[in-house]
């Protein structure tokens, strides 16, 4: 079986319960700035089964475009999980493809009345998956986070390596090692970076960038040391 190459970014923040206006404009934000930077068009809206008079009736797709926020109001997380409540926000699901045929899958989730307990509950995540054979270049990773962060203005954003997140043991609200992390200015400020780290003004905080042929087990490394010399562990919440 061939593997695909993938890069993957995720955002979260602390704002809860927003509203459908706010999380429509801040997805389109997202959508244009993806197409603009890695030429994903043809993005499409994937409605849950609840979304539907007929509860049996599939999932299908629409296009994003209209009026984004009654879009949004057809994606309640209730509508997916009966067991869920109103207060538990909007899941969005969304899919765009570049010219050479790579996909971008986006899904937000948003609006919950709570911050989410073990994990972040308001989160971004982006996903740019490539064909068979085909290599993403690393400075994609770069270019998906960079998008998260002007769209969302999140409290973090990263690059996601599974092995990383493997060697690391770190999750849930706890600031995970990456090659690319960026961090609002209300987390952390005048940072002070380990040798083989290196930062960036971006947006309302910094971007924290680690060389892509630096070794994985390094990484993890230098985010130990980075975080002891801040002072940093977890996310503020």
């Amino acid at each position: 079986m061939e593997t695909v190459d993938k890069k993957i970014a995720l955002g979260s923040w602390v704002s809860t319960s927003e509203p459908t206006e706010w999380i429509a404009a801040r997805t389109d934000q997202l959508l244009q700035g993806l197409t603009k930077s890695v030429g994903a068009s043809g993005w499409e809206l994937s409605l849950p089964s609840g979304a539907s008079e007929d509860p049996d009736a599939p999932i299908r797709r629409v296009p994003w475009e209209g009026d984004k926020r009654a879009l949004v109001a057809k994606c309640p997380v209730s509508a997916s999980f009966r067991s869920a409540s109103l207060d538990e926000g909007y899941a969005l699901h969304l899919y765009g493809q570049t010219p050479d045929e790579c996909s971008v899958k986006v899904r937000v989730r948003a609006g919950d009345s709570s911050l989410g307990k073990r994990t972040p509950g308001h989160t971004v995540h982006v996903e740019f998956v490539a064909p068979a054979r085909f290599a993403i270049p690393d400075d994609v990773a770069g270019t998906l986070v960079h998008s998260i962060v002007v769209a969302f203005d999140p409290q973090t954003a990263s690059q996601v390596d599974v092995g990383i997140v493997e060697l690391a043991r770190r999750g849930g609200w706890k600031v995970v090692p990456s090659y690319r992390l960026w961090l609002r200015h209300d987390v952390l400020v005048d940072a002070a970076l380990p040798a083989g780290m290196t930062s960036e003004r971006v947006g309302e905080g910094w971007l924290y960038t680690v060389p892509d042929d630096v070794a994985r087990e390094q990484v993890v490394a230098l985010h130990e040391e980075f975080r002891v010399l801040n002072g940093l562990d977890t996310l503020p919440h």
